[in-house]
């Protein structure tokens, strides 16, 4: 019994010893940080949980995704992320992010196409109702709304066999813009070939 305790206390003091710290060196809106050190936080207990903390550049990069997908969630697309990996001792790591966010990028344009071989006959919504207009911030989740929001349109006012509503984003580093275009694609209308009635007299 008392070999079998030893073993014990020594696998959780090896399993305490594998540890990853996330430190990181950001001066931009609270909202932003709060997001990335949420998401490192879940970084370190992910790496934790699986035991596998040593393999740290796998993490580094794992972080560094997750951190540059966050950013230009929010229009960061000029963001410049740098790393440095610290073994502090056996098993135990530390990664330090420095971020530099850049420019913010703004919406150059934004229009509603229609696909090649799309149906163009249909009642069209108009983008002057959407989130994303000209010269605001570019912010992925208005533009997810956006263009579920186009897609409910058109499906409530049409008669359509089937239909899909995606986008496209062009970026343009000199100017730090974005042209935006939401893209249609309509099939055929959908028609009743015979209508019958029952019950007159």
């Amino acid at each position: 019994i008392s070999l079998m305790l030893s073993y014990s206390l020594a696998e959780k003091k090896v399993k305490k010893e594998r540890s990853l710290t996330i430190a990181i060196t950001f001066d931009g809106p609270n909202n932003l940080k709060q997001k990335i050190e949420k998401q490192a936080s879940d970084i370190e207990s992910d790496a934790k949980e699986l035991g596998n903390t040593s393999q740290v550049s796998f993490w580094e990069t794992q972080a560094r995704d997750t951190f540059t997908d966050i950013l230009k969630a929010e229009g960061y697309y000029n963001t410049q992320i740098n790393s440095n990996i610290i073994n502090i001792r056996e098993k135990i790591y530390k990664i330090e992010f420095a971020i530099e966010l850049g420019n913010r990028y703004k919406l150059s344009s934004v229009d509603i196409v229609y696909a090649e071989d799309s149906n163009r006959n249909i009642y069209e919504p108009s983008k002057y109702k959407l989130k994303s207009k000209v010269g605001n911030f570019v912010i992925a989740e208005h533009i997810l709304q956006d263009q579920e929001k186009l897609a409910e349109i058109i499906e409530k006012n049409n008669c359509l066999l089937n239909f899909d509503v995606n986008h496209e984003a062009v970026i343009n580093h000199l100017d730090n813009t974005i042209a935006l275009k939401f893209v249609i694609k309509a099939g055929p209308q959908a028609k009743i070939r015979d209508v019958k009635f029952s019950g007159l007299n």
